[in-house]
């Protein structure tokens, strides 16, 4: 392969006799983003524009074309064109000025072809007109408009001078507006719809709805120009005021609702800010009114009436007083009847003085008429008070006490009840075991009873349980006893220490008796015990290992006995060492064995890891079709062999019988240990044809035709040297 193709003008013709077609590729390679393009931009303007009056309310535009395929005019009245077309955008054009596209500030596109003249009507007379033409190129997104340059023109329109007043271009329905032309002397309006008159120059417009309307001026030479615009007629709001509900004359004021739609105001007897206040307004049938107003100034209202409502006369008796705790009771003396009572302690009709509490409380009574109206009376009622009872706090006593006399309630003169009570005393046994509620009862001189109460707690003796134990071996650590219950107890035994540790060396095997004593706060004592057994340990053996390489593999760990148990140690996983994962050295293996009893034991032993070879070939390489390649792995082995079936440190290769191609050569090595290990080197042979970097060579050889099967031609201006290989790597041409 040639590394430069260069022009040459000397030629040497060059056969390849052995059949080996040599052939240089060139490919070009263009990389690039695919766009939409838009038009070119002109260059040249349009020229020579003029512009002159032409009919009345008309005027002439011609011009000469520049480069453009196309141009647009755009017409401004009273100040120059102000604002250019934007690329990428296409304008609509109409002759009639201010019909066509609006470019902004009144600058309305009216030419949009590729003529050279255009007449442009629907002019005011007296008006100052300009015009400005642009040259573009392109449709749609891809119009490209010249603007940077323009041609322009400008003159005053002849004609009829129209102007119309408009009293008021936007009203609501049912109003009118004033119309005034001036200018002409003659005037058609249309459509007549509204209108008072259709020839006058002073009319009333009336519409019902929105309604454009065109005014035509016309004079005694014939000449005419017209003028459209829009009265806008706002609807008058369609206002509703739902119905009120009548209230009475107490009736909170509330704020008036239902009218739609929102955002009205209402007025009326007792109204005020939209709140109506019944006392204000009074008794009887009152109107509200609601009035709105839209966003366009029209208005319109709505009225609903409301009844205010007088209360009913109520009266209510007095009440007789009672105890705090007595029973509730209904209510009555108050007229008319059909009404209800509230106040502390009031439900359903009903009176519960508990719930009501000691002192005196003012009960109402409650009526509503026909109307929905309420009016009330009110009585009080006393609850006196419960006479104030206490009963002292009892010590707890155990089942097997002494009954004793009860004491320590006030005041004096009450009586005691409850669980294990008789005429004052309290039996224990007769009361059970427990916590049993002691009630002091007394009533006072208002005929008011109360009552206090404490507790005993009869305490019985403790439940106690310990067991079992479960089976421990001979080796395990000495340990605190815990399954007593209730904790806090001790713990007595053969190898039982300080109340409750337990040490199984000192037990020693066998089936051992343990006691456990519970004594609670109150002074009661009770035990239980339960026997825990103390196993040997296992006798576990494991062989020894033999040494292996570090890359030996896994290695299956055999030997241990009893059969059954598990290996551990650095790489062990199951009964496999991976020497891999250990590395070089000597390690630990440990065979531990479980026996039916749960108990442990290990035994452990080495095995050795010897350190594997390391050839290094070095980097794989790429080197030219004539060099010989040394490959050496150093001294350092015990034994050398090459896949090209050499024994020796180092060997010599070149492309000989393997081509332009990329093979491998692999060696394998052994060590002291008779560990081996391998390392593999990748050699690539290349014709490496080319050209020198000589300066005075550079773009002077070229070769042709390129690819070519049988001859091809070299011209080079200086002389070089050429060498060509066959695809077996042998030199087979060279030229000088």
């Amino acid at each position: 392969m040639l590394k430069n193709l260069l022009p040459m003008s000397l030629s040497s013709r060059t056969r390849n006799n052995a059949g080996f077609p040599i052939a240089i590729l060139f490919v070009l390679l263009l990389c690039g983003n695919l766009q939409l393009m838009a038009a070119v931009e002109p260059t040249i303007p349009a020229t020579f524009f003029t512009a002159s009056g032409a009919n009345w309310n008309e005027i002439d535009l011609s011009w000469i074309p520049g480069d453009g395929t196309r141009r647009l005019v755009v017409a401004s009245a009273d100040v120059p064109v102000s604002i250019s077309p934007t690329d990428g955008l296409s304008y609509g054009a109409a002759t009639n000025f201010g019909s066509g596209s609006n470019l902004g500030n009144g600058n309305y596109v009216v030419y949009n072809s590729n003529g050279t003249n255009v007449t442009v009507s629907g002019l005011n007379g007296g008006v100052h007109y300009y015009f400005a033409v642009f040259e573009f190129n392109g449709t749609g997104i891809g119009t490209n408009y010249l603007t940077s340059i323009f041609a322009t023109a400008d003159t005053f329109a002849t004609g009829i001078a129209l102007s119309v007043l408009i009293s008021d271009s936007s009203f609501c329905s049912g109003e009118s507006a004033i119309l005034e032309a001036h200018g002409a002397p003659d005037y058609v309006w249309s459509p007549g719809t509204g209108l008072s008159s259709t020839t006058d120059s002073v009319i009333t417009a009336s519409p019902t709805g929105t309604l454009t309307y065109t005014v035509l001026a016309s004079d005694q030479a014939g000449c005419q120009v017209s003028a459209r615009f829009t009265l806008t007629v706002n609807s008058v709001p369609v206002v509703n005021l739902g119905n009120f509900s009548d209230i009475c004359i107490n009736g909170a004021a509330f704020t008036l609702s239902g009218g739609s739609p929102v955002g009205g105001t209402y007025s009326g007897p007792g109204v005020n800010s939209g709140v109506f206040n019944p006392p204000n307004a009074g008794s009887g049938i009152h109107t509200i009114t609601y009035s709105y107003t839209n966003a366009q100034g029209c208005s319109s209202a709505d009225s609903s009436t409301i009844r205010v409502n007088s209360l009913p006369v109520v009266n209510l008796s007095s009440f007789l007083s009672t105890c705090v705790n007595a029973a509730a009771f209904n209510l009555t003396g108050g007229t008319p009847g059909g009404g209800f009572y509230s106040g502390p302690g009031v439900s359903a009709g009903f009176f519960n003085p508990t719930t009501a509490g000691v002192g005196t409380h003012s009960i109402i009574y409650s009526y509503t008429n026909v109307q929905g109206c309420t009016s009330m009376d009110s009585s009080t009622i006393t609850v006196n008070d419960l006479p104030v009872v206490s009963l002292s706090s009892f010590p707890s006593v155990c089942i097997d006490a002494t009954p004793y006399a009860l004491s320590g309630g006030l005041p004096s003169g009450g009586a005691y009840s409850g669980p294990g009570v008789s005429s004052g005393s309290f039996n224990p046994s007769a009361a059970g075991s427990g916590n049993q509620l002691i009630t002091y009862s007394y009533t006072d001189a208002n005929g008011c009873s109360a009552s206090a109460l404490s507790s005993i707690f009869v305490n019985s003796l403790p439940t106690v349980d310990v067991g079992p134990f479960a089976d421990v071996c001979i080796n395990t650590a000495s340990f605190t006893l815990s399954s007593g219950t209730p904790s806090g107890g001790l713990y007595s035994g053969t190898g039982v220490n300080n109340d409750s540790l337990f040490s199984a060396a000192v037990a020693n095997t066998g089936s051992h008796v343990i006691s456990y004593t519970y004594t609670d706060a109150n002074g009661c004592v009770n035990h239980d015990s339960s026997e825990i057994q103390v196993n040997a340990l296992p006798v576990v053996t494991q062989s020894s290992f033999a040494a292996v390489c570090a890359n030996t593999g896994p290695v299956a760990l055999t030997g241990g006995s009893p059969s059954g148990g598990h290996y551990s140690g650095t790489a062990v996983s199951g009964t496999t060492f991976f020497t891999g994962i250990a590395g070089a050295g000597t390690h630990t293996i440990t065979y531990t064995y479980t026996d039916a009893n749960s108990c442990t034991n290990t035994a452990t032993t080495p095995i050795q890891v010897n350190p594997v070879p390391q050839p290094n070939l070095g980097p794989d390489t790429t080197v030219c079709a004539e060099t010989n390649v040394l490959l050496t792995a150093g001294n350092n082995f015990s034994s050398y062999v090459w896949s090209t079936g050499q024994n020796t440190p180092s060997i010599t290769i070149d492309s000989t019988n393997h081509g332009l191609t990329t093979f491998p050569v692999i060696l394998i090595v052994t060590n002291s240990f008779a560990c081996a290990n391998r390392d593999t080197i990748r050699v690539t042979f290349t014709p490496c044809s080319g050209i020198e970097n000589e300066p005075q060579w550079m773009n002077t050889v070229h070769v042709y035709p390129n690819p070519s099967s049988s001859y091809f031609t070299i011209e080079y201006t200086f002389p070089i040297h050429i060498e060509i290989f066959d695809s077996k790597g042998s030199l087979w041409k060279y030229i000088y």
